[in-house]
């Protein structure tokens, strides 16, 4: 779906387009979105380019978990982002279980408070998407059995409105054509802006 480039001929592309990365600037971000949508590739360029990152991920707790046990491991996570002095990525974080937890546990969760903590850490969300055929295409040929086809309008259709309700700095990257080298520019204008 992406380049495929080693860390190398990253930070090649970094010197070769003038791009210098600040050292003392420690981003946090929050890549979200559906399924299939490209959230990995992003993250692998990310943690290719972005040195000393931290990576966090954060998964669905299992089945019979209560939302607020959920929330109680969101915010372990902001005293992680407190502890650590490097740049943070994460992937999924709040909005994904507002958005996979209504969706399929039932979980009616309002992230308003813990979105106001984050804020003041400077979290920012990179929403990673495609088009709903290129979604089902990338679905169908990596053969997730979890998430079905008819359910990506759904999970679509609420990441728009969680991303909406969010206070924090958001970024779209469409990757239905795939990720460039000018998408990755401007992602990382956004995430040092």
């Amino acid at each position: 779906m992406t380049m495929e480039w080693k860390t190398t001929q990253w930070q090649n592309w970094l010197v070769q387009n003038h791009i210098t990365l600040p050292s003392d600037v420690y981003p946090v971000v929050n890549v979200e979105g559906p399924d299939c949508g490209g959230k990995t590739s992003v993250l692998n360029i990310l943690l290719d380019v972005i040195k000393h990152s931290f990576f966090l991920h954060t998964s669905a707790p299992t089945k019979g978990s209560s939302p607020e046990y959920y929330e109680k491991i969101l915010y372990k996570g902001i005293e992680l982002i407190d502890l650590l002095r490097q740049p943070i990525l994460i992937d999924r974080y709040h909005i994904g279980e507002a958005v996979y937890g209504s969706l399929f546990r039932g979980h009616k969760a309002d992230f308003s408070a813990l979105e106001s903590e984050l804020a003041k850490r400077h979290m920012k969300n990179v929403y990673v998407t495609a088009s709903s055929r290129v979604l089902i295409e990338r679905m169908e040929k990596r053969g997730d059995w979890y998430i079905k086809t008819h359910d990506l309008e759904r999970i679509t259709s609420r990441y728009e409105e969680e991303l909406q309700k969010s206070i924090l700095p958001t970024y779209v990257l469409d990757t239905t054509n795939n990720i460039t080298q000018e998408d990755v520019r401007k992602l990382l204008q956004f995430i040092y802006s």
